[in-house]
C-alpha cells in the first residue's frame, strides 16, 4: 500500500455559529492542510497519482474557493454549516474525492498546534 501526502495552505476568515466563546466573532487563520491518497497499484511510470494532477485539483478546489475569503460569506456550504476545522476538512474531502478517488483522508490545521483529520 502506498500513501501520498500533499500539503497546502490558505488564509481565510470565519466565525463559528452557535459558539459562546470569542470565536463567534469574525477572525482569520493561516490554515494548512494535508491530503492523503492511498493505493496499491502504480501506473506504468511507477506513479500512484501524479503530483501535478493533485496540485491542479488543489488549486481549483481549495485555493480558488478558500484563499483570502470570508468562509461564512463566500462559500455557500458555510452559509448554513459552521466553518469549523471539522467541517472544512469534510468539505475539502468531498470536493477533492470527486476528482481524485484515491483520496483517503484530509487533515486541516487552523494553527500549528490545532487540527483535525477527516476520513469517512
Amino acid at each position: 500500500m502506498y500513501t501520498l501526502q500533499v500539503k497546502g495552505h490558505f488564509d481565510a476568515g470565519h466565525w463559528l455559529y452557535h459558539y459562546d466563546g470569542k470565536c463567534r466573532n469574525k477572525h482569520g487563520h493561516s490554515w494548512s492542510y494535508i491530503l492523503f491518497f492511498q493505493g496499491e497499484e502504480l501506473d506504468k511510470r511507477g506513479i500512484l497519482i501524479d503530483f501535478v494532477d493533485i496540485k491542479a485539483v488543489m488549486k481549483a478546489v481549495i485555493d480558488e474557493e478558500f484563499d483570502h475569503k470570508m468562509l461564512n460569506e463566500d462559500v455557500d456550504y458555510f452559509k448554513l454549516e459552521s466553518p469549523t476545522a471539522e467541517n472544512i476538512a469534510k468539505y475539502i474531502y468531498d470536493k477533492v474525492k470527486f476528482h481524485l478517488p484515491q483520496l483517503d483522508e484530509v487533515s486541516v490545521y487552523e494553527s500549528p498546534e490545532c487540527g483535525v483529520t477527516y476520513r469517512p
